[in-house]
C-alpha cells in the first residue's frame, strides 16, 4: 500500500518534469544576469540543527552530482566547512523571488532544467534592459498518520498533498521589478478534516513591485509593496512555512538595504492566507485570498556580519490584533511586541567544525481583558560536524524554552507567542507541538552515506514550561487543561533526503510520539506515528 502511494507520488511529480524537459532543451550561451533586488534582506540562517537543515529546502542542492552541502546548508547564504572539489550551485532558494541563476555566466557551469527561462532579455526601455524569468515547482507528498494532536483527532488518516507554484519575474535593470507567483495547493484522499495549511486552490501567493528609491554609500535602498512571503533568521519567528502545502504570505510594504556589514529591513504587513491564521479552509478553498484587516504585523530586523564566521541578528516585532471576537491561538484585542537577538556562528576545530545558533527575546504588551503580557523565549543549538570523515557525521544538541503562564487567575499572561514560526524544524517532525509553554530537549545525528543522500536521526523530550498552563499544538491552539503534570512525552524521528540535483529530490520521514502523563490525563489517545514520502521538482 505504501509502495503504491510512493510510486504514485513520484509519477505525479515526474510527469510534469518530463513534459517540461521536452519543452526546454539545453541551450548554449546564457544571457547576462541583471543586478536586481533578489536579496530582499530576508536573512537565511548560517547554521542550524540537523532537522532544519533537512526539512526546509530539500531541493536546493549544490550541483548535478554533489548534494553534500545541502544536508548541512540548505540556504544559499551558507558555506561548507570544507570546500567541495567543484563550485557549488544553489539557484533555487526558499523564497523563489530570491533565486539566483548567475552561475550560468561561469565557464563549465552545469545545466539545470528550466534555466533557459531565467534572465531572458526582453527589450530596452528608458535605457533600462528588461529581463524575464519564469519558473516554478511541482510537489507531491503522501501521508499516513495516526493520533496526532490535530483537529478532528485522534484518528487514523492517509492522504496526498499536491502543490504547484508558478512564478514570473520581470526586472528593469537595477531600478524596478515586478514579481508574480501563483499557487494551487490541494489535498485528496483524506479521512480527517483538512487543516488550514493544506488547501488553497488557484490563488496569488506573491505579487509585488520593487522600486529603487535611493542609495546610501553606493548601496541601493529598495521599497517593496504588495503580497509577499517573509523569512528571517532561523525561521523561529517568521517563516514562509515551506513544509506546509500552502506557504504563508502577507500583504503590505517593506523597505530594505545593505549598509556595509549590516542588512536592515523594516516592514508593515497584514497576514493573508489561512496558513497565517486568517480564517480557515472553507474561505480559502476556492475563494480569493484577502488580507486580514484586523491584524497588523510590523518589524525592524537588522543583521550584522562584520565578524568572520559569525552572524548577529537584532530585531523588534509587533503583532496587533483588533478583533475582540478572535479565538485562540489568536489573542482577542491584543498587542504583543518582541525585542530579541540571535547569534549564529562556526569555528573549525580538530577533524571538523563547531557551529552554534542561539536566540532569545522578551515579549510584552497586553491581551484580552487588559492582561499584561510578560513572556519570553530562549534557545540554544550546538553542532559538531566531522567534515573530513567518511559519511560526514554531524551531532547536534538543542534546547528550547518558551514561557508559559504561571498563574491563570492573575492579571499577567506569561505565555509566549512565537508569531509565524517553522515549528516543524525545531519541535519535532511529527508536528504535534508549538513553541508556547514548551520545554524541548533534543539530541540529533545525521550522516551522509552517499553524496546524494543524507539521513537524520533525532530524539526529543517535551515538557510544559509551566504546569499551570496548557499544551499548545503546532498551530498554537491550546489543548487540555492544567492538571499539575508537565510531562508531554518523547518523540523519535528519522528523515532521509535523496537529492538527485537542484531540480529533483525525494524525502522520506518516519516519526513516533510517545505520549506522557499530561496527554494521558487530559487528551487520552494511543501513541502517535507518521510516515510520509515527498517528491519535488523545480524548474
Amino acid at each position: 500500500m505504501v509502495l503504491r502511494h510512493w510510486l504514485t507520488s513520484v509519477a505525479l511529480t515526474l510527469g510534469g518534469g518530463i513534459a517540461l524537459h521536452a519543452q526546454v532543451p539545453p541551450a548554449p550561451g546564457p544571457t547576462d544576469s541583471v543586478e536586481s533586488p533578489n536579496d530582499s534582506g530576508e536573512f537565511a540562517t548560517d547554521e542550524a540543527p540537523a532537522e532544519i537543515d533537512a526539512v526546509t529546502d530539500d531541493v536546493a542542492s549544490t550541483s548535478t552530482v554533489d548534494s553534500s552541502a545541502l544536508a548541512r546548508f540548505p540556504y544559499g547564504a551558507r558555506t561548507t566547512p570544507t570546500p567541495p572539489a567543484s563550485p557549488t550551485v544553489q539557484p533555487w532558494k526558499v523564497n523563489f523571488f530570491d533565486n539566483d541563476f548567475s552561475y550560468k555566466n561561469k565557464p563549465g557551469a552545469p545545466y539545470f532544467l528550466g534555466e533557459n527561462l531565467k534572465d531572458m532579455p526582453l527589450f530596452t526601455l528608458f535605457d533600462d534592459d528588461w529581463t524575464l524569468s519564469i519558473g516554478g515547482e511541482l510537489r507531491n507528498r503522501y501521508h499516513d498518520e495516526r493520533n496526532r494532536l490535530v483537529p478532528g483527532g485522534p484518528g487514523l488518516s492517509s492522504y496526498n498533498l499536491f502543490r504547484w507554484r508558478q512564478y514570473f519575474d520581470a526586472k528593469a535593470g537595477d531600478h524596478f521589478r515586478l514579481y508574480f507567483e501563483g499557487i494551487d495547493a490541494s489535498q485528496f484522499g483524506e479521512e480527517l478534516p483538512a487543516t488550514p495549511i493544506d488547501v488553497n486552490r488557484w490563488d496569488v501567493q506573491n505579487a509585488f513591485a520593487d522600486l529603487k528609491i535611493g542609495s546610501y554609500d553606493d548601496q541601493p535602498i529598495w521599497f517593496r509593496y504588495g503580497r509577499q512571503e517573509l523569512l528571517y533568521g532561523a525561521q523561529r519567528l517568521i517563516s514562509p512555512l515551506d513544509y506546509s502545502n500552502t506557504r504563508r504570505n502577507f500583504e503590505g510594504f517593506k523597505a530594505f538595504t545593505k549598509l556595509g556589514d549590516w542588512k536592515i529591513d523594516a516592514f508593515t504587513v497584514r497576514p493573508v492566507n489561512s496558513a497565517t491564521g486568517n480564517a480557515g479552509v472553507p474561505q480559502f478553498d476556492n475563494a480569493s485570498d484577502s488580507p486580514d484587516q484586523s491584524r497588523t504585523f510590523q518589524s525592524v530586523y537588522a543583521t550584522y556580519s562584520g565578524v568572520d564566521n559569525n552572524t548577529f541578528d537584532f530585531y523588534w516585532m509587533w503583532l496587533r490584533e483588533q478583533d475582540e471576537r478572535a479565538r485562540p491561538p489568536r489573542f482577542p484585542d491584543g498587542s504583543r511586541q518582541l525585542v530579541g537577538m540571535r547569534w549564529a556562528g562556526k569555528r573549525a576545530m580538530g577533524p571538523g567544525t563547531w557551529s552554534w545558533d542561539n536566540e532569545g527575546g522578551y515579549q510584552f504588551g497586553h491581551d484580552e481583558f487588559d492582561e499584561t503580557v510578560q513572556a519570553g523565549f530562549a534557545t540554544g543549538i550546538l553542532n559538531y560536524t566531522f567534515s573530513d570523515m567518511p559519511w560526514k557525521p554531524k551531532f547536534t544538541g538543542l534546547v528550547w524554552w518558551g514561557s508559559g503562564d504561571e498563574d491563570p487567575n492573575d492579571d499577567y499572561n506569561n505565555t509566549f507567542v512565537p508569531y509565524f514560526p517553522l515549528g516543524h524544524a525545531y519541535w519535532g517532525l511529527i508536528d504535534n507541538l508549538g513553541g508556547p509553554n514548551l520545554l524541548n530537549y533534543s539530541l540529533q545525528a545525521s550522516v551522509q552515506p552517499h553524496k546524494k543522500i543524507n539521513v537524520l536521526f533525532a530524539y526529543h523530550w517535551f515538557d510544559l514550561a509551566s504546569d499551570n498552563d496548557v499544551l499548545y499544538n503546532v498551530a498554537q491552539a491550546p489543548l487540555g487543561r492544567p492538571v499539575g503534570e508537565a510531562d508531554i512525552g518523547q518523540e523519535f524521528d528519522i528523515l532521509v533526503n535523496y537529492v538527485y540535483n537542484p531540480n529533483f529530490a525525494i524525502q522520506l520521514q518516519y516519526a513516533e510520539f510517545f505520549y506522557g502523563d499530561y496527554v494521558d490525563l487530559t487528551l487520552p489517545r494511543d501513541d502517535a506515528r507518521q510516515f510520509f514520502v515527498q517528491t519535488t521538482l523545480r524548474y
